[in-house]
């Protein structure tokens, strides 16, 4: 029975620790705020709780970024990766 319960609390111990981490790289990568930063952080965690987050960064980051080129190719560029990433 002791065994049984340090099983089961080392493992919600190292489920919280990984939760701890996932939050962790989620602020580094907010506070980066760079399309490398937030694909990093995808390829870490494609379906974590910032998941989402982490790709509307991208595709503002995008957006901002054609809107500074000034340019329709720029605009219909990004108009297609965002098409395709829905």
């Amino acid at each position: 029975m002791r065994v049984a319960a340090i099983f089961v609390l080392t493992v919600v111990a190292l489920t919280l620790a990984g939760c701890n981490r996932t939050e962790e790289d989620w602020t580094v990568a907010k506070q980066a705020n760079t399309i490398a930063a937030y694909k990093e952080f995808l390829t870490n965690y494609p379906d974590g709780a910032h998941a989402e987050d982490a790709r509307n960064g991208i595709e503002a980051l995008d957006w901002k970024d054609a809107q500074a080129k000034g340019t329709v190719d720029a605009c219909t560029l990004t108009l297609r990766r965002v098409a395709w990433s829905l």
